[in-house]
C-alpha cells in the first residue's frame, strides 16, 4: 500500500484494526495454502508466497499508520 492509499483510507474512515484483521486472515489462509501445496505444485507455491509477502507488507504499512 502506498502512502496515498493509506491517506485515502484514513479520510474515508474505516477502522484500521478491522482492516488489519482482514489482512491477518488473508495471510493465514495463504500460509495454509502454501503448506498444503508445498512440494506438489510449484506454481501455486509461488502464488501463495506472493500473497504472503503482500499481506505482510500491508500489515507493516498499517502498523506504521497506527503509530502516526
Amino acid at each position: 500500500m502506498s502512502e496515498t492509499e493509506l491517506e485515502l483510507i484514513s479520510l474515508q474512515g474505516p477502522d484500521l484494526s478491522i482492516v488489519d484483521r482482514s489482512v491477518k486472515r488473508i495471510f493465514s489462509l495463504a500460509l495454509a495454502g502454501f503448506r498444503a501445496t508445498l512440494g506438489r505444485d510449484e506454481s501455486l507455491n509461488w502464488l501463495f508466497l506472493r500473497i504472503l509477502i503482500e499481506a505482510n507488507r500491508a500489515h507493516n504499512e498499517l502498523l506504521k499508520a497506527k503509530v502516526r
